[in-house]
């Protein structure tokens, strides 16, 4: 996961960096263009100044002066503009010889209204006109309308120098505004500007930087941006532009509204996943498939459970998507999806609004038995997860709709295997434990597996689960079932120390003289090496090395004596070597279980399998210890081999 973490965020690092290579190179050109532009302008006034015919008192320089001089002065002045709470008096003969573009006739008017302008900004054109001069220091809000009121009036030497300002002050955050204006008043050059910054940044702009701009022009500039425009238009939540794209391709539609952009996004659920319900019908209308798969093969139903979204689920249910389709990958459905949202990753409003989706694909017929690749039905999801809503929903239309309780997956486990798994300690008793509920419905209790021949309790024993073998003991009827190896779970409970659980299973009538059965991949040849059988679950108790499950056989031995129905343990049983368990206590070194297996009855004198007795067997391994213990314990010295 760290990682995943870092090489993405590397990632991350690297398309910024690009991003700002591309910013600078963009800079750097606009450099080159002015180092251009001034590097002409000097060879110009170079020229200009070498020249006989242009002197410092010559006609045109006095005219120049002259018409400086007349700004904002009544001198001569036969007009008046009107811009806000001033009167700028102006000349007709000046206004005439920068444009003829003014809105009006010129001789025919006496004042202009410009009342509708900035002040500030009706001032620096006037000023423009008659001295050449802008100053651009304000803001780029000013440059801005001063460039589209000259545009309007036809003034494109100061289009141009505005132009050239803004161009310098473009960045990431303006030039999709800096970009309409252009657009507008064909500034052209800063529109090519704005258009290249805008393709190094596509992919960081939100819906909020396009709000302003005309439909046509960003349909334009989705198109050219883009390979996937109608992707853009949703995405950016422009349903104008979206049904401009619908006109405009009425041929492709089936094609391009079913079809995923570089980022494997659909139209559709672009649309749904930003809750645009207008765009999403539109799309639907037109041959959007609602159940579209995206490049990983999930469905956009699938899609919107994943992500908890219940608002984009139910349009498409409404919309006849189908409940049945399943995930490519692992076969899940969406209500397997929806089985798997956990309460301990998963905010509780979600889970409740995906059980609501559950109930609607319940509702339109989906079949709850379904199982996944790996053979897990949603009921086996639910109850790993603990998703508690759907577990219940599901237990409460097992009244109404076939929910088989006892389907198994691959592995051989029905639902109450992870019931019992996933709750530990006294948890498993209260009735509203999963594993309780699953019983009380009709779950069988113990299960057999058939690849092996255990029962549930037997996996449970296996599993050192103790709490759940204890609770198992109180709903299971073939407490004494035997596995392939002819094991109980008595047998499995010994192996792995579970006091508890020897003792409960004696105390409910477990059978403690059933024998093992010889291993099913033993041959005659390997006869000698074949594993040990014929052994109670004493023996086993013993081989494990553990004293208190010893005791608790023993124990059972007294305290089922006045019971006629009880089944006590055999303490002379032999298994296929022909040791019984005193004899292994004594191998084993156990000498305090020794004692007290004599005490309880076993035989100091039994033979096993080659007729020796324990005395014989301790003084054959010259176990000096052993042999005194034994005759101490009434061992028949006379005894013959």
């Amino acid at each position: 996961m760290e990682s995943t973490t870092l090489k993405g965020a590397a990632g991350g690092q690297d398309g910024e960096t690009v991003k700002l290579q591309q910013h600078l190179i963009l800079l750097r050109e606009e450099y080159k263009k002015l180092q251009l532009h001034t590097n002409a302008l000097e060879s110009k006034l170079a020229i200009i100044s070498s020249s006989d015919k242009v002197v410092e008192n010559s006609f045109l320089s006095q005219l120049q002066r002259t018409v400086s001089s007349l700004f904002d002065s009544n001198l001569y002045s036969d007009m008046k503009i009107l811009v806000k709470d001033k009167q700028i008096p102006v000349h007709k003969l000046v206004l005439a010889s920068r444009s003829l573009d003014w809105g009006v006739t010129l001789a025919d008017v006496s004042s202009l209204d410009w009342s509708q302008m900035e002040r500030n900004v009706g001032q620096a054109l006037v000023r423009w006109i008659y001295t050449d001069l802008v100053d651009f220091s304000q803001s780029d809000d000013f440059t801005l309308s001063l460039m589209k009121h000259a545009s309007g009036f036809q003034l494109d030497d100061l289009v141009k120098r505005c132009e050239k300002a803004l161009i310098a002050s473009v960045n990431v955050k303006n030039c999709i505004r800096y970009y309409s204006t252009a657009d507008e008043i064909n500034a052209n050059a800063l529109k090519e500007h704005c258009s290249t910054l805008i393709s190094t940044y596509w992919d960081d702009f939100s819906s909020e930087d396009f709000a302003h701009m005309s439909a046509p022009l960003l349909f334009h500039m989705f198109k050219t941006k883009t390979k996937f425009p109608l992707h853009s238009a949703v995405r950016l939540k422009r349903e104008d532009v979206v049904f401009l794209y619908l006109v405009e391709n009425p041929n492709q539609l089936t094609v391009t509204l079913n079809s995923v952009d570089t980022k494997g996004d659909l139209p559709l659920d672009l649309a749904l996943q930003s809750r645009q319900t207008g765009i999403a019908t539109t799309l639907l209308e037109n041959g959007a498939d609602p159940d579209c798969r995206d490049t990983q093969g999930y469905t956009l139903l699938q899609k919107a459970v994943n992500r908890g979204d219940d608002h984009a689920a139910k349009f498409l249910l409404e919309k006849g998507a189908s409940v049945s389709l399943v995930t490519p990958d692992n076969g899940n459905t969406a209500l397997h999806l929806i089985a798997t949202c956990s309460p301990d990753t998963t905010l509780e409003e979600t889970v409740t609004a995906m059980v609501d989706i559950a109930k609607l694909l319940l509702d339109r017929g989906l079949n709850p038995n379904l199982q996944n690749k790996m053979g897990f039905t949603a009921l086996h999801l639910a109850v790993m997860a603990h998703n508690e809503e759907l577990f219940s929903l599901l237990l409460a239309r097992s009244s109404t709709q076939p929910i088989d309780l006892n389907i198994r997956t691959l592995d051989g486990h029905t639902a109450l295997w992870f019931a019992l798994i996933r709750t530990t300690g006294s948890q498993l008793y209260n009735c509203n434990s999963f594993a309780a509920r699953l019983v009380e419905k009709g779950a069988i209790a113990n299960p057999i597996y058939p690849l092996n021949g255990n029962s549930l309790l037997h996996q449970v024993a296996l599993e050192s689960l103790e709490d759940a073998g204890l609770f198992l003991c109180n709903h299971i009827n073939n407490i004494d079932h035997i596995n392939r190896q002819g094991e109980t779970a008595l047998h499995l409970a010994s192996d792995n120390a579970l006091v508890r659980l020897v003792t409960k299973l004696l105390e409910c009538g477990a059978n403690p003289n059933i024998q093992t059965l010889p291993s099913e991949t033993a041959g005659l040849s390997d006869e000698k090496e074949a594993k040990v059988y014929r052994q109670s679950p004493l023996h086993r108790a013993i081989l494990a090395g553990n004293v208190n499950t010893v005791r608790a056989f023993l124990e059972h031995r007294v305290t089922a004596e006045d019971s006629k129905d009880s089944i006590v343990a055999n303490l002379n049983l032999r298994d296929s070597q022909g040791n019984t368990p005193l004899s292994l206590a004594l191998s084993c070194g156990m000498q305090s279980v020794v004692a007290d297996l004599i005490q309880g009855g076993a035989d100091v004198n039994m033979r096993n399998g080659e007729g020796l007795t324990l005395l014989h067997q301790a003084i054959i391994r010259q176990n000096a210890e052993g042999a005194i213990f034994l005759l101490n314990q009434g061992a028949n010295i006379d005894a013959k081999s």
